[in-house]
């Protein structure tokens, strides 16, 4: 804590008293000088005011290394230890920036200081649990209202994306971090764009995501991936940027969180009119994420986005992902015998065409299949022959996992026909009558036939000493076929 106060008492020499800095902004130039001389403390300038405050950052965050190392020593479990060492860290940042409801421009400063040292010295495990103690909701509070910490954090950010678009090493993690913490994106409450941090920011995504998209996963890290998606979607310069190339990227690499982080950002530009592009925006990258969900086959992704993004992705989308879904979800719950959920599954595809249908009637809009090219041609099934089509699938998977009985069942509910040879089920019968103990058998409560004296029922179980008791007497191997709990 007090090297941590140190390096706010060396803010003091870099921040003007607080009425100037907290006026009114007077000018470009002036702010532009004034953004200048207070980035330096990011690069350590060689003046004696930022030496001190950058010496006095080093010395925070190393003193923050050993009490993480010393923290992990004094523990045998790494789990244990990593919890220990994040409240400890917790405690020690949150103490060093003084009671919740005080604000200061110092505080800003130092925060950005030692921000900046920690983006630019390595990406470590101890520097990122450094770097996300330091930049926290909490601490975010030392830009609330303060005109001039954003305009520096404004211009630390610059400096950082800077230095990654010149091929230094800099955490991206911490640059997001920041970012998202200090509520830049925007300027003020408007809608209108920061111009030369959209290009900063769509300069480094556009160099890191050029070249063929199957092999990005080979030349980047998720480590990489995630955080630049983050900043574009905090800054949203669609004008700059393929924002449906980002999607697929991310999507190859397994990021399906990020993916859907970036296309909420469209979605919500497009809704409040941001850009001159954001519909189309929205639609491209909505799309993109359901097309490539299924074409890696994870249809209950697919399922899930589709209905989300309905209005932009798609009505075609929306009922051809809902479809797969189902046969998907069919096929695994008829392998784990656990058929109750068929018909469910079967009445979401039906909900889903009557929707579409309503939609695409209410709109004079067609069927367009030309929109599910991403699928294999097996796989395409029109939107009309979509409900049959399902129960078709699933009378076939019953008859292939040997479930006529329930196939025939279903196919009496749905009106279709299903042929079964009746020695067949007859069979299927009597081997599920060997394998499963019937109420009627001989020797179970319900059996009332010959001369073999029945069982009693279970008595009904209520209390758990009582259930545990039960176990230990089937265990004994007693008389009892089982209980009913």
């Amino acid at each position: 804590v007090g090297l941590l106060n140190a390096l706010r008492s060396g803010a003091n020499s870099m921040m003007p008293p607080a009425g100037e800095a907290g006026g009114d902004e007077t000018g470009v130039d002036a702010d532009s000088e004034q953004d200048t001389k207070r980035v330096k403390c990011a690069d350590a300038s060689s003046s004696s005011p930022h030496d001190e405050l950058v010496s006095a950052a080093q010395s925070a965050i190393s003193s923050l290394e050993r009490l993480i190392d010393h923290l992990a020593s004094q523990s045998r479990s790494k789990y244990k230890s990593s919890g220990k060492i994040w409240k400890t860290l917790k405690a020690v940042v949150g103490d060093s920036f003084g009671p919740a409801d005080d604000t200061y421009e110092r505080g800003a400063v130092a925060l950005l200081a030692a921000a900046a040292l920690l983006a630019v010295r390595g990406q470590s495990d101890s520097l990122k649990m450094i770097g996300s103690a330091l930049i926290s909701g909490e601490n975010s509070r030392v830009f609330e209202g303060c005109p001039a910490a954003r305009s520096l954090a404004r211009s630390v950010l610059l400096a950082l994306l800077g230095r990654y678009a010149n091929g230094d090493a800099v955490c991206l993690q911490v640059v997001s971090k920041l970012a998202s913490e200090s509520g830049l994106g925007r300027c003020g409450d408007g809608d209108e764009a920061d111009e030369d941090l959209s290009l900063a920011v769509a300069s480094v995504v556009n160099t890191s995501f050029g070249g063929r998209v199957d092999d990005l996963s080979d030349q980047l890290s998720k480590d990489t991936v995630a955080p630049l998606i983050v900043l574009a979607s905090l800054v949203k310069p669609w004008d700059q940027i393929e924002a449906d190339r980002v999607v697929r990227v991310a999507c190859v690499m397994d990021l399906y969180y990020s993916a859907e982080a970036l296309c909420d950002a469209a979605v919500e530009s497009s809704s409040r009119g941001v850009g001159g592009n954001g519909a189309s925006v929205a639609r491209l990258a909505t799309r993109a994420l359901v097309d490539t969900s299924l074409e890696y086959r994870c249809y209950r992704r697919a399922d899930s986005f589709a209905a989300k993004y309905y209005d932009h992705c798609g009505a075609e989308r929306y009922a051809a992902s809902r479809f797969l879904h189902a046969q998907d979800t069919i096929a695994k719950v008829v392998r784990q015998r656990a058929l109750q959920i068929v018909d469910k599954q079967v009445l979401r595809v039906d909900e889903a065409v009557d929707k579409v249908t309503a939609d695409l009637a209410g709109s004079n809009a067609k069927w367009n299949s030309n929109e599910l090219r991403v699928l294999n041609e097996d796989d395409c099934v029109d939107l009309g022959d979509m409900s049959d089509s399902i129960r078709q699938y699933t009378l076939r998977k019953l008859r292939g996992s040997g479930q006529d009985d329930f196939a025939v069942r279903l196919s009496k509910i749905w009106k279709m026909e299903y042929h079964v040879n009746p020695q067949q089920l007859a069979r299927e019968i009597e081997q599920r009558k060997i394998t499963y103990l019937q109420w009627d058998d001989p020797g179970c409560p319900g059996y009332t036939e010959g001369d073999c004296q029945s069982l009693p029922a279970p008595e009904l179980i209520s209390e758990p000493p009582d259930l545990t008791n039960k176990f230990r007497e089937l265990i004994g191997g007693t008389d009892s076929l089982g209980f009913d709990c």
